[in-house]
C-alpha cells in the first residue's frame, strides 16, 4: 500500500520501510515544503482577518471582493 509523507503531504512511498530508507534524501525537501505550507496558512489567516474587518465596517461585497483580490 502506498504511503503519503505526513510531513509534506506531497511525496508517496511504496511502504513504511521505503519511507525509512529514503528519509535522508527526502528530509530537506520535506522541511521546505512544511515551511511553505505554514507560510500559506499564515496568509490565509491574514485574509480571513481582513475579510472580517471589512465586513464589520460595512464594506459590502465590493469591499470584500477587493480584499480578496489584493491577496491573489
Amino acid at each position: 500500500m502506498l504511503r503519503l509523507c505526513a510531513g509534506c503531504n506531497k511525496t508517496w512511498f511504496c511502504n513504511r520501510q521505503c519511507q525509512i530508507d529514503r528519509w535522508k534524501k527526502h528530509k530537506v525537501a520535506c522541511k521546505k515544503a512544511r515551511k511553505r505550507k505554514k507560510l500559506d496558512y499564515s496568509k490565509d489567516k491574514m485574509l480571513v482577518g481582513e475579510l472580517l474587518s471589512v465586513a464589520m465596517r460595512g464594506g459590502g461585497h465590493k469591499g470584500v471582493l477587493g480584499t480578496i483580490l489584493s491577496y491573489v
